[in-house]
């Protein structure tokens, strides 16, 4: 968690948002989801950690903010620090008839391009398993499927716990 807040001022920018966002959310009739999770990207970037405050509509549309911590890339170059980043999205999401898996299809806007993204707006794909009504395991990956370049990606895993 101490690499989200590495460079602290984005970071509290982010909360504060996030915040504002979470609250003006809940003032809608939607399902509140919290994940938490280790975040990766190619061979190339270190760990990392991210967050994501959603709001689920009707358990077909998807908002997410996301938070994903400071990274360190290691390239023939040298070493190249990539900053903590910001996203706002909406994904389409397809249940299973049980309810147990999920499938979502989105876009994303993100803060800062770097050598993972390229490029500002991102493709993200979502898959989780309902472990119960309230917690999932849940893998995202955010990519701009190849529209810019670098491509590299970034990925998610993590729990998940929905409050209401």
């Amino acid at each position: 968690m101490n690499k989200l807040f590495n460079n602290p001022k984005p970071a509290i920018i982010a909360i504060v948002l996030f915040i504002m966002c979470w609250l003006w959310m809940r003032s809608c009739e939607g399902e509140t989801l919290f994940t938490v999770g280790a975040g990766m990207t190619s061979a190339e970037f270190s760990d990392s950690t991210g967050i994501i405050f959603s709001e689920r509509f009707n358990d077909k549309w998807q908002v997410d903010l996301v938070l994903i911590g400071e990274q360190a890339g290691n390239f023939k170059e040298g070493t190249t620090q990539i900053r903590n980043n910001f996203s706002i999205g909406v994904s389409r999401i397809v249940m299973s008839r049980h309810k147990r898996f999920e499938l979502g299809l989105g876009v994303a806007k993100w803060q800062n391009t770097s050598r993972i993204f390229g490029c500002d707006m991102t493709f993200h794909l979502n898959l989780a398993w309902n472990i119960q009504r309230r917690w999932a395991l849940t893998w995202d990956h955010w990519s701009n499927a190849g529209t810019c370049t670098p491509n590299s990606g970034q990925e998610l895993i993590s729990i998940r716990y929905k409050f209401r």
